[in-house]
C-alpha cells in the first residue's frame, strides 16, 4: 500500500469515526439522556484527538516495513514532539490562549 493511500485511510477513518460518536452525543443530548451524551462526546473527542498519533504511528511502521530510514526518523521525532507537547499540555495545563 502507498503512504498516500495509507494516510488517507487513517484520516478518513478516525474523522468518520469520531463523527459518529459526535452525532450519538447530539442525539442522546436531544433525547435528554446527558449520562450518555456526555460518554460519547468523550469517545468522540478521544478519537479526533488520536488520530494524527496513528497517522503518524502508521507511517512509522510503513517505514520500518519498506526499510526506509529517512522517513523512519523524520517521523519518530515528529512523534516525539507530538507526545512531548501532549505531556506538557497534560501536566502543566498548558493551553493557547487567545
Amino acid at each position: 500500500m502507498e503512504l498516500g493511500k495509507l494516510s488517507y485511510k487513517v484520516l478518513r477513518v478516525g474523522m468518520i469515526t469520531s463523527t459518529v460518536f459526535l452525532l450519538i452525543s447530539i442525539g442522546c443530548n436531544v433525547l435528554s439522556f446527558k449520562s450518555y451524551s456526555d460518554a460519547f462526546s468523550l469517545l468522540g473527542l478521544g478519537i479526533l484527538i488520536a488520530t494524527p498519533y496513528i497517522m503518524v504511528c502508521s507511517i512509522i511502521w510503513y517505514s520500518i516495513k519498506e526499510g526506509e530510514k529517512k522517513l523512519l526518523l523524520t517521523s519518530s521525532v515528529v512523534l516525539i514532539v507530538m507526545m512531548a507537547s501532549l505531556a506538557v499540555g497534560l501536566v502543566f495545563h498548558i493551553a493557547p490562549t487567545g
